[in-house]
């Protein structure tokens, strides 16, 4: 068994209204949108030296997958 990655989108609860249309042409109102979104969400990248596959492990079958590391 693998873990699960999901893309979704939720709403918060007091979250501040989001009007892309007027906003993207506000470069501050813009910037206070990157900051609010850049404390909610977050990533990590486990090992930022890692050797670039030639295959995405996406595009593999299941059964070319190694998941014992």
């Amino acid at each position: 068994m693998g873990s699960v990655h999901v893309h979704g989108i939720g709403k918060i609860k007091n979250a501040p209204s989001i009007n892309w249309n007027e906003i993207k042409s506000n470069e501050n109102d813009m910037e206070n949108v990157i900051k609010y979104i850049d404390s909610i969400v977050t990533t990590i990248n486990p090992d930022m030296n890692a050797a670039i596959s030639e295959q995405h492990p996406c595009q593999k079958g299941s059964d070319e997958i190694d998941d014992s590391t």
